[in-house]
């Protein structure tokens, strides 16, 4: 397994847990639970959107964009 698979691994665990939780939040908890699941999943999506996808150059520059909605999302 070379490094690329294990990281594809690894999103897709991560990936499948976010839904899982993000759903159990919205089944069962409060009002409070569904704003915060509602935001963590927001946040995700946008932080994919914003971020730069060439991952041989994303280390290379700090990433302004997922910063600004990791804030927004603190």
């Amino acid at each position: 397994m070379s490094g690329l698979d294990f990281i594809a691994v690894e999103k897709g665990v991560g990936v499948g847990l976010l839904i899982a939780l993000g759903l159990y939040a919205w089944a069962r908890g409060g009002r409070t639970e569904k704003v915060g699941a509602g935001v963590i999943i927001l946040a995700w999506v946008l932080s994919g959107l914003v971020s730069d996808s060439n991952p041989d150059t994303a280390w290379l520059q700090p990433q302004y964009g997922v910063f600004m909605v990791d804030l927004a999302a603190l």
